[in-house]
């Protein structure tokens, strides 16, 4: 099977009504989301990979659903970051088979956004974090910043990486000034647990 990468930039922005505004105009459909997300670490045993973390997000509908992405990678003559994902349904007791395969709980957080999809295939997605003040309990959560995160990202297989990569660069260009895309912008900090 050919390797499928997501290529994306990351902004941070304080009022992001202008993006809503060009994306309602632009975009196929938006989707209103809100996922509860639990992060497991499990050390890999090797110096130079690091360790493995899978994610699982419980989405407003109470599916739940595994996540592998691959570390952020791509030399700095790349226009975008890239990255692997690996995406599969999960039961409910998740929890009991990732600690039997001894992984262990890192961090949990909320996040509540928006995403756009436009024709050109681009995807833009604007959201907020939140911490728990208590691990698991949902109606303890903190907003982590007062900025709202966005992200622009699109997904290309390997035989067309550096053409997706040079489309999504000018994509992210479009939303100037209203917001900066970088390749060099740390992920937003996740929630740790006590």
């Amino acid at each position: 099977m050919a390797a499928t990468f997501e290529c994306f930039l990351l902004g941070v922005i304080a009022d992001p009504s202008p993006l809503f505004d060009r994306a309602k105009a632009e975009c196929l459909q938006p989707n209103s989301f809100k996922y509860y997300e639990r992060a497991f670490s499990h050390p890999r045993g090797t110096k130079t990979k690091g360790p493995v973390t899978l994610r699982v997000r419980q989405h407003s509908d109470n599916t739940l659903q595994l996540l592998h992405q691959g570390s952020p990678s791509g030399p700095a003559s790349e226009p975008t970051l890239r990255r692997s994902v690996t995406t599969t349904t999960v039961s409910p007791n998740y929890a009991d088979l990732l600690a039997s395969l001894n992984f262990t709980l890192a961090f949990e957080l909320v996040r509540e956004g928006t995403s756009f999809t436009f024709r050109n295939g681009m995807e833009l997605t604007i959201s907020r974090i939140y911490s728990l003040s208590r691990p698991g309990d949902l109606t303890t959560t903190t907003l982590v910043n007062e900025h709202f995160y966005a992200e622009v990202s699109a997904h290309a297989p390997q035989q067309r990486l550096a053409e997706v990569q040079k489309e999504l660069k000018t994509f992210a260009q479009t939303f100037q000034p209203h917001i900066l895309f970088t390749r060099d912008l740390a992920a937003p900090p996740p929630a740790r647990v006590a």
